[in-house]
């Protein structure tokens, strides 16, 4: 039986995310900074090998959020070290 899964790494730079289903991956890779996020490389909207029911749970702002909280939490603590 063939592993399907999902897997996304989130830093306060941006996130990866892959997705396996029936033995192939497909990736995508955003870039954020302050309110923003730009798509660099690959689209899973695209691929027609991956159901709409996992696109669709992909197409939310959790990453986002994710790096955004990063990427302030980083930002404050460079603050403090410059106290």
């Amino acid at each position: 039986m063939k592993k399907n899964k999902i897997t996304i790494k989130i830093t306060a730079g941006g996130w990866k995310t892959d997705v396996t289903i029936d033995g192939k991956t497909y990736s995508e890779r955003h870039v954020g900074e302050y309110g923003s996020a730009e798509c660099v490389e690959g689209n899973i909207e695209e691929e027609d090998g991956i159901p709409e029911s996992i696109y669709d749970a992909l197409n939310s702002f959790f990453c986002f959020d994710c790096q955004q909280a990063l990427l302030k939490y980083e930002n404050k603590e460079a603050e403090y070290e410059d106290d």
